[in-house]
C-alpha cells in the first residue's frame, strides 16, 4: 500500500509516493524509465539540500548569470 503525495499527471513527469519499507516509511520517486527508494527521513534531507542549492544558483545568477540567462534578455 502507498499513498500518493505527487502524481504524474501532475505535469512534472515524476511520481513521489510514500510506502511501508518493512521496518519505516520509504519514499519512492518515479520517472517514466526508472525509480528511487529513500527513507521518509533521507528524501527529507535529499529536498531540502535541493531547495538549498535551487536558492544559492539563484543568488549566484543575479551576481554572474550563465550565458543562456544573458541570451534571453
Amino acid at each position: 500500500m502507498s499513498r500518493n503525495i505527487i502524481d504524474e499527471n501532475e505535469g512534472f513527469g515524476l511520481s513521489i509516493n510514500t510506502f511501508w519499507m518493512g521496518n519505516q516509511e520509504g519514499v519512492q520517486f518515479t520517472m517514466p524509465n526508472d525509480y528511487i527508494q529513500m527513507t521518509r527521513k533521507q528524501a527529507i534531507e535529499f529536498l531540502l539540500l535541493v531547495l538549498k542549492r535551487l536558492k544559492q544558483q539563484i543568488r549566484e545568477d543575479k551576481i554572474n548569470p550563465p550565458w543562456w540567462q544573458e541570451m534571453n534578455k
